[in-house]
């Protein structure tokens, strides 16, 4: 058993959630250091490149890196897990163990679960209530795969507990992963951050997963579903949790779209005033090849229209820099043989064709301009034009054809490529540790630029 002992009066608690999946930003130089009040200094800046990770917390990945603000500086709160009626998890040991969501009988300390089965790869007795290292508590090998943990927007605001962090295994579906971590301070992204800068207090934008994290990236709104269906919507308690059955003990319905009306659980004396999609739901401009056509999918969202009352007028980050007549273009993996296989595409008829080529780890939700009017991908019966020139497939790109891994960037996109390109990446293979299913590795996923 690992025991951490936090400097008293530290009050950062320790699982911060990563973003989205692995993604470069990529900024030419002039878009900084011109203008009255520009620093000169930053004319001698080439490109600014961000990496940053999809569904992991920082302390999980680099809780041990040196320097960092990490696992040593666990707040007292956050290592003393409380079950939902706030009474210490650590009080109850051998006693069943509440699993919000899911029929797996687990005592507390909860096991691990893969595939809707305890994980009986790691060591039994382990106490996953604390802050545990898998690969010195496991048997995984650097190609297994772990089981996967809820990101969802009101999972993740019980768990944050406002601020107190000590909700975390109670109200995952994976309770006995929660606090584990890998070291991934010698991975290539961790010497890359040695190298360069890691932002170990940096926070997402939304609460829960990388739909709606990649919605504020774009546009800093959540999407809204105006009238979204009843059954699409979640039952919330009166103080803004998901409702759960008192005598079951589970979540009573889930649900992609906020409830008008619906009080908030992190902003006292809010309610939601509109059906905002805050879970991942796919869009009706690009139909993923495993969905049917119908009122699951998201209608487009408006940055065409100004005066359309029917649906809020949402612009994002790339109209306003076309409207500034600045080039940009989002590249993504995948893109050309995802849009030979959506029923989205007028050429299939409405049907998915035969041995469709989208791969089959393509992120249909990782897409968020094709959320919106002026970028759905087809129009008319025809291929948008504007979508065509902006949302690319990485093929296209001179420097981002390949996935490797690597320790350090070099000849960093010379010669300069367009004043804002943006490049997505498939979820990638694993390697030199576990991975968590459905979650990026941290050992793979930066593009080799040169």
């Amino acid at each position: 058993m690992e025991k951490y002992s936090a400097p008293q009066g530290l009050r950062r608690a320790p699982w911060r959630l990563g973003l989205l999946a692995i993604s470069l930003f990529l900024v030419c130089a002039h878009a900084f250091g011109e203008g009255p009040g520009r620093d000169s200094k930053l004319t001698r800046v080439k490109h600014i490149v961000v990496i940053y990770q999809e569904n992991w917390s920082f302390d999980s990945l680099y809780g041990l890196f040196p320097g960092a603000n990490g696992l040593a500086q666990s707040s007292p709160a956050s290592l003393n897990q409380t079950d939902r009626f706030d009474q210490p998890l650590s009080a109850q040991t051998g006693q069943p163990f509440s699993l919000v969501s899911g029929s797996l009988a687990l005592t507390t300390p909860p096991q691990p679960i893969n595939n809707g089965q305890i994980d009986t790869r790691f060591t039994a007795g382990l106490n996953t209530l604390l802050p545990y290292d898998v690969l010195k508590n496991s048997t995984l090998q650097p190609n297994d795969t772990t089981g996967d943990l809820v990101h969802r927007y009101w999972h993740e605001q019980s768990q944050i507990n406002g601020g107190a962090m000590d909700w975390f295994v109670t109200w995952s579906d994976n309770p006995g992963l929660t606090m584990s971590y890998f070291d991934a301070t010698n991975m290539p992204e961790g010497l890359l951050a040695q190298k360069y800068t890691m932002a170990d207090n940096f926070f997402h934008a939304a609460f829960g997963g990388s739909f709606l994290n990649h919605q504020f990236l774009i546009s800093a709104a959540a999407p809204v579903y105006p009238n979204a269906p009843a059954s699409m919507q979640a039952v919330l308690d009166t103080d803004g949790q998901l409702l759960v059955d008192a005598t079951t003990g589970k979540i009573v319905h889930d649900g992609n779209i906020t409830p008008i009306g619906g009080v908030s659980f992190t902003v006292p004396g809010a309610t939601f005033d509109k059906n905002y999609a805050v879970n991942t739901i796919f869009s009706v401009n690009l139909v993923p090849t495993f969905s049917a056509v119908n009122a699951a999918l998201l209608p487009s969202l408006n940055d065409s229209d100004p005066s359309d009352t029917s649906r809020p007028f949402i612009p994002n980050i790339g109209d306003r820099l076309s409207a500034k007549h600045v080039s940009w273009k989002w590249y993504s993996g995948g893109w050309d043989n995802a849009l030979a296989s959506t029923v989205s595409n007028p050429a299939n008829n409405g049907v998915v064709p035969p041995n469709a080529p989208v791969d089959p780890l393509f992120q249909w939700h990782h897409q968020p301009f094709a959320y919106y009017d002026n970028y759905a991908p087809f129009k008319n019966g025809a291929r948008n034009p504007v979508s065509a020139a902006h949302l690319q497939d990485r093929a296209h790109h001179r420097y981002l054809t390949s996935i490797k891994q690597l320790a350090t960037v070099r000849k960093l996109l010379r010669p300069p490529i367009a004043p804002l390109d943006i490049a997505t990446r498939l979820e990638g293979k694993r390697a030199a540790m576990p991975a968590r299913r459905g979650c990026a590795s941290p050992a793979n996923g930066v593009a080799v630029l040169n």
